[in-house]
């Protein structure tokens, strides 16, 4: 408007330049299995996931989903989002703890050119971990392998000894008819979820005192294949149910492979059995 009282119109040229949001990401394991996750932000249309990255994957390992490149390995959305994403270690192999990194990367156009870029990364952290052959006769872990380190046994029937619970955050027995062997005076305690896959404990095949806990629910997750667990140890050796109310012991032992045990079954799960050698004690936290 000028100083008369006359209005004055002109067009003013505006440039608008798109900016792209950081895409959202999450990402969490269950021991080698991945919930990984990426999204757009901004759902308007304009704007794309370009790729997703993921870096930190030990040489000696492999992807379930996605390509390998120099840089790691690339995923797609309906990739990333896919459900069972597992890391493999290759056999009779180990790795230092690592940290693996995702990052997805956004962009925005404007008339089918690209004008802006966004990204966002996340995280995890991983222990050691060690990978053995399918069959294992005897292998013995302690803490001189790699403190809290995560053990993994293929497929076989495999005889693992332990001297502690100090040598392993996690162990797991793998597909087959699996023994833990205890080689000193060992408390394990099996509610912890920090052992799976094995279907036989014996707990002093070398006269030392053991001590083996668990529940119902420990019982039906150790193994796969499997709802019955086999205890094998002497009168030295302690089995404590924490749940002992709803556990009911044969009337007479069982003999199976020269071993008499006492059959426990529980009243919440008729399909659960705990196999007992007869000497060992039982009792209640």
């Amino acid at each position: 408007k000028t100083s008369s009282g006359s209005i004055v119109t002109s067009e003013v040229g505006l440039r608008v330049i798109p900016v792209a949001d950081a895409p959202v990401v999450s990402a969490t394991r269950d021991r080698l299995s991945l919930d990984l996750s990426a999204a757009l932000a901004d759902l308007d249309g304009s704007e794309a996931l370009s790729s997703i990255l993921i870096e930190g994957i030990p040489s000696i390992a492999t992807l379930s989903v996605g390509t390998k490149t120099d840089a790691g390995w690339v995923l797609t959305q309906e990739e990333v989002n896919s459900p069972g994403i597992v890391i493999t270690m290759a056999e009779n192999t180990s790795t230092p703890a690592f940290t693996v990194t995702m990052t997805a990367y956004s962009t925005d156009s404007a008339n089918g050119v690209v004008v802006d870029s966004n990204a966002a990364t996340t995280q995890l952290s991983f222990n050691a971990v060690y990978t053995y052959r399918s069959v294992v006769d005897t292998k013995t872990i302690s803490n001189v392998d790699a403190p809290n380190a995560e053990h993994y046994l293929l497929a076989g029937d495999d005889t693992v000894t332990i001297t502690n619970t100090t040598g392993f955050s996690y162990l797991d027995g793998g597909a087959g008819n699996d023994t833990l062997l205890f080689n000193a005076n060992v408390a394990l305690d099996l509610t912890a979820g920090a052992i799976a896959e094995f279907e036989t404990f014996n707990l002093s095949p070398f006269s030392n005192s053991s001590t083996l806990t668990l529940n119902l629910a420990s019982l039906l997750d150790q193994s796969s294949t499997t709802d019955s667990l086999f205890v094998r140890g002497g009168a030295a050796d302690k089995v404590d149910l924490l749940d002992l109310a709803d556990w009911t012991k044969s009337a007479t032992t069982t003999t199976i492979g020269g071993v008499a045990y006492y059959d426990w079954t529980n009243s919440q799960d008729a399909n659960a059995h705990l196999y007992i050698q007869s000497a060992i004690i039982l009792s209640k936290v």
